[in-house]
């Protein structure tokens, strides 16, 4: 349970943290390219979230059966250990989630606006 609640406590700062870039990137494209606060907020916000579900949809792939399908494509010799899938578990399901929390506020934004 410990694990599911620091998930939720880093995915709400790194959403936060995405929406204050994207939050400037939106003034940037109101000065540059004309477009309204919200209409450039929500659709970056879109952007940056599906970018973050990709990734950790990735990242979620990474499991000793594709290392080893991996090596036999490269050539290479990677040979990750268990605190290395826990990582990428971990960072897979904090993209992800992240990515689903700014989809949410998107929504919302969107829903409470039109």
């Amino acid at each position: 349970m410990k694990w599911y609640v620091d998930l939720l406590v880093a995915s709400v700062g790194e959403s936060a943290l995405f929406s204050a870039g994207s939050a400037a990137a939106a003034i940037g494209g109101m000065f540059i390219l004309g477009v309204p606060f919200l209409d450039g907020l929500g659709f970056v916000l879109l952007v940056v979230s599906a970018g973050l579900m990709l990734i950790g949809g990735a990242l979620s792939f990474i499991s000793p059966g594709n290392v080893k399908l991996v090596n036999t494509l490269t050539k290479a010799k990677l040979n990750p250990g268990p605190d290395d899938y826990r990582r990428n578990r971990n960072k897979a399901a904090l993209y992800a989630l992240t990515g689903v929390l700014l989809f949410v506020y998107s929504l919302v934004l969107a829903a409470v606006l039109a």
